[in-house]
């Protein structure tokens, strides 16, 4: 089935699930934080908490867009893509032990 023949709903949910990935994708290559004195992999109640930190304000910023403006799917898309980018912060504060 072409992309010309598939409903318009479908295409959007394709791309926004691909978005999301690609994403987290890119969160999981890129460290935490930069190395200018916050915290890193390893430190993982401070780095889970500055996670946090960041996703909540994710959240707020996305709440106030949808208030403005009420698209639904938009808000939708938003949240997923914030909390793709907070499991994948998340998952960078866990230290990787080699494999024996």
């Amino acid at each position: 089935m072409g992309v010309m023949k598939m409903p318009m709903q479908k295409v959007v949910a394709r791309m926004t699930v691909i978005t999301a990935v690609l994403l987290g994708l890119g969160l999981l290559i890129w460290p935490v934080f930069s190395s200018d004195g916050r915290v890193s992999r390893g430190d993982v109640p401070a780095c889970q908490n500055a996670c946090l930190s960041d996703h909540t304000k994710a959240i707020d910023k996305i709440i106030a867009r949808y208030e403005i403006t009420s698209d639904k799917l938009e808000f939708q898309d938003q949240v997923e893509q914030a909390v793709a980018r907070y499991r994948a912060c998340s998952d960078n504060c866990r230290v990787l032990y080699p494999i024996k």
